[in-house]
């Protein structure tokens, strides 16, 4: 059973003739709302009454029409099931020559899929989520000559703060910001529009929205933290004879909790992708029996968290005989960008065994950019920005007028209103 309800009314349709065919390009499906580039597609009515009625008597001579021409919400369903939810239009009508004049025979009705509403679709997306490319913070990016029709982003100088130096402007001081157009392109291109807009021409296509000197925590969390499990070796047992240094490799980085989005970790070692504030945590299992060899000669068993070749926090091992306890070893610091965290056991004149389990955490916080590192624009334009809000506020500025296309995908703005328009 197919079913056609234009401007919430079900009309009548040829059961027989009715072919409900579609082919979409879809580019999303919620709800059963499918929507595609190419989901046009005709479909004829009979001349009923119910349909003479929606349509206005349109074929009629002297007819008083409001609202046929426009676009109708539509929706048409086959067993119950939406395969096209979208805008109803009268293209064309056929009339029948009787002896007493003229009378409907069928409305040719075009049928497009629901992109009409595109200030819904584009507006409701993060604007850092359009997909950006890196910048890096440099003498040389700071100074280059960006061109507004081709560029992303450039950096200006703001005053968010006072400066550092009275001499002169750091490098890290000089505000990044993005070209307006750029989000427009990326927004209307995501949802599978094309945009005419005054703002990709000059002077409109050097207007630039700066994003602040912070980097966002989400940055952090997508590419630096670290949390892994399983130890191995698990089981160590040496003679107070022996004596070296020992890293633990922590093995599963996935099973959850466990994550390495940033793939920082590799063979034991984590490298820092970014200079920032770290926090090195270790939460260990230990099960331990251990006895000094030689009383009178220098000896040692420590866990350690070492940087670059240095250890930098220590948990003492060597006067334990037997230890079955929970264990935390944490060191907090400013650690440079690609440093080499490890956590190794160092041994000498102990005879022991040791169990281990647990895990480790490597946790950062940072928040200014620093001069000679790069960053993905999405972790620098805020959280906060919806395309909406961009869209909302330049059309109040610059008093904008917007036409839509449906049938193309095409949105435009081809002209500024004048001051105190009304339309």
């Amino acid at each position: 059973m197919i079913k056609l309800f234009v401007n919430n009314r079900e009309v009548d349709i040829d059961q027989d003739e009715t072919n409900v065919t579609v082919n979409y390009s879809i580019e999303s499906i919620n709800l059963g709302n499918i929507k595609g580039a190419h989901s046009k597609r005709n479909i004829k009515l009979p001349a009923t009454k119910t349909n003479l009625e929606v349509f206005e008597n349109i074929q009629e001579i002297g007819s008083v029409i409001t609202d046929a021409y426009k676009l109708f919400d539509a929706r048409l369903e086959a067993n119950g099931v939406p395969i096209l939810v979208g805008k109803g239009r009268v293209d064309s009508g056929a009339i029948n020559n009787i002896h007493s004049g003229f009378q409907g025979k069928d409305y040719k009705v075009a049928l497009i899929g629901n992109n009409a509403d595109w200030f819904a679709d584009v507006g409701n997306i993060l604007v850092r989520d359009l997909g950006w490319q890196t910048i890096t913070v440099s003498t040389a990016s700071i100074k280059e000559n960006y061109d507004p029709t081709t560029s992303e982003s450039c950096f200006i100088l703001m005053k968010w703060r006072a400066w550092e130096n009275e001499d002169y402007i750091l490098d890290n001081e000089l505000t990044p910001a993005i070209f307006i157009w750029q989000i427009l392109e990326k927004a209307f291109a995501n949802k599978g529009y094309q945009i005419n807009s005054i703002f990709k021409t000059d002077p409109f296509n050097r207007l630039i929205i700066p994003m602040g000197l912070n980097l966002d925590a989400d940055y952090i969390k997508d590419f630096v933290n670290l949390r892994a499990s399983n130890p191995s070796p698990s089981s160590i047992t040496y003679s107070a004879g022996d004596y070296g240094t020992l890293t633990i490799t922590f093995t599963d980085e996935t099973t959850a909790p466990n994550f390495d989005t940033g793939n920082n970790y590799t063979g034991g070692t984590y490298t820092t992708p970014i200079a920032a504030l770290y926090e090195l945590i270790a939460e260990l299992n230990i099960d331990l029996t251990a006895s000094i060899g030689d009383i009178n000669q220098f000896a040692e068993l420590i866990l350690f968290w070492e940087i670059d070749g240095t250890a930098v926090s220590i948990y003492d091992l060597t006067n334990e005989t037997v230890l079955n306890d929970s264990i935390l070893l944490e060191y907090l610091d400013d650690i440079n960008a690609n440093s080499s965290v490890i956590l190794k056991l160092r041994y000498e004149n102990v005879s022991f065994t040791l169990n281990l389990a647990g895990s480790i955490s490597v946790v950062a916080e940072k928040q200014v950019i620093d001069v000679g590192e790069t960053y993905n624009l999405q972790y620098i334009i805020p959280n906060s920005w919806y395309v909406r809000d961009i869209i909302t506020d330049l059309t109040l500025i610059f008093n904008l007028a917007w036409e839509t296309d449906v049938e193309d995908r095409t949105a435009s703005i081809p002209w500024i209103l004048s001051c105190g328009s009304e339309n």
